[in-house]
């Protein structure tokens, strides 16, 4: 989803019809994705 979003520039819409789950959700899975990335960038497990 992070690389959709950032990579590839795709919207919200756009990545909820690729991967599978509803517009809405979206927003919190990506929110949640930056947090368990920035948790191992910083050498974190969570």
């Amino acid at each position: 989803m992070l690389w959709l979003a950032y990579a590839e520039g795709a919207s919200h819409r756009e990545i909820a019809e690729r991967v599978g789950v509803e517009a809405g959700s979206v927003k919190l899975l990506l929110f949640r994705a930056r947090r368990k990335l920035a948790s191992v960038v910083e050498g974190g497990s969570k």
